[in-house]
């Protein structure tokens, strides 16, 4: 299956049809059919469910069946499947829920396997599937709380810029500048901003990466 490139039209071809062009059957467009699909394969059909009349035997068949006149599969009646489903999809069977009577370990078995006895999966201990759950459904697990992180509420990169006086070697005396951003490259354009506005002072600059916990650009110039 392709589809047209024109009108985007799903065309369907045999195998001996690959690389001939043929005409799109709706906009009449010339199409070549490719080596493969490149379209998915259509979901299937669902299936059309019903009962024989004679003995109750469940039966399926395609919607292509529809109409078709064949023997039942259990009592050789004749059997026309109808045009739509007259059974009910099955339910899902809940499952039975025990424990092992040697050492708790929790079991579960389908309802065709009550009455049956096998080994326990953990302790290879005898147990015998009950006829009704022993045990509570389990309780749905919470999703875990996000970790709490040093960082948190942070942007993660810290770019910062220290301004260092001639006249002036105590720290208290030095400006700091600072940014916090998640962006590196703004990060680096706001730094060399900052640099370029300096006129011969000494400074020392860098950006690091919290989430990675190690600075990145390290720069110091008079």
């Amino acid at each position: 299956m392709f589809p047209c490139p024109k009108c985007g039209r799903h065309i369907s071809a045999t195998r001996a049809q690959i690389g001939i062009t043929v005409r799109c059957p709706n906009c009449n467009a010339p199409v070549a059919v490719p080596k493969t699909s490149t379209l998915p394969p259509p979901p299937p059909a669902p299936l059309v469910r019903f009962a024989c009349p004679s003995c109750g035997q469940h039966i399926s068949a395609t919607r292509a069946q529809i109409g078709i006149t064949a023997p039942c599969p259990n009592c050789n009646a004749t059997v026309p499947v109808p045009k739509t489903s007259t059974l009910r999809l099955p339910a899902l069977q809940p499952l039975v829920r025990f424990a092992c009577a040697n050492c708790d370990q929790h079991i579960s078995a389908t309802p065709a396997q009550i009455g049956i006895t096998a080994p326990c999966p953990n302790c290879n201990a005898t147990v015998t599937v009950p006829t009704t759950s022993r045990l509570p459904l389990p309780r749905p697990v919470p999703l875990p709380a996000p970790l709490q992180t040093k960082f948190q509420g942070k942007k993660r990169y810290e770019t910062t810029v220290i301004l260092i006086e001639d006249s002036a070697e105590l720290l208290e005396n030095r400006k700091k500048l600072t940014k916090w951003t998640d962006d590196f490259t703004d990060a680096r354009n706001w730094l060399v901003r900052e640099l370029d506005a300096l006129h011969g002072e000494q400074y020392f600059a860098g950006i690091f990466d919290h989430q990675q916990n190690r600075s990145v650009l390290k720069m110091n110039g008079a």
